[in-house]
């Protein structure tokens, strides 16, 4: 009878261990999830603000093309000549860049960042193209080195 007992607490202890061992690997993983999904709306949310900020940024540069286009189709229209180039280097004169020949502008984002669109005017035909139309880092990146980190070298 003695023998029957300690076996019955001996099962009962052992099935206990493994359901106590069962809740707390169950604990740990949705600790662990929880933190895995938190990081990664975090993630998500600053990958919306950067796509907002560009779009932001786009927008207002097609603003930009928009109302030079504009200005290069009207004064085509009045100008006679040689006065197109001069009317509108002088109406757009703070985006004119005479040695390249183009209109440039720089629209700032966030993290440093700029959109640069650069247009060329055809003078003949009185329309513009689109030269560059990217984004880029106005700031320049730097590296923290502070801490020693092992390169793989003895």
């Amino acid at each position: 009878m003695a023998s029957q007992e300690i076996r019955r607490k001996a099962n009962i202890g052992s099935s206990t261990l493994i359901v106590i061992f069962i809740v707390l690997c169950l604990a740990t993983f949705s600790l662990l999830s929880l933190g895995n999904a938190k990081s990664d709306s975090l993630l998500s949310d600053r990958n919306g603000d950067a796509v907002k900020e560009y779009y932001r940024a786009d927008s207002l540069g097609n603003e930009f093309l928009r109302q030079l286009d504009t200005s290069i189709r009207q004064a085509a229209a009045s100008a006679r000549g040689g006065d197109l180039k001069a009317l509108v280097t002088e109406e757009w004169k703070d985006y004119y860049d005479r040695q390249e020949d183009v209109f440039l502008t720089e629209i700032a984002m966030h993290a440093g960042q700029a959109l640069q669109i650069r247009v060329q005017a055809d003078w003949t035909e009185g329309t513009c193209r689109i030269l560059t139309w990217k984004v880029y880092n106005r700031e320049e990146y730097e590296i923290d080195q502070s801490m020693k980190v092992w390169d793989g070298q003895m």
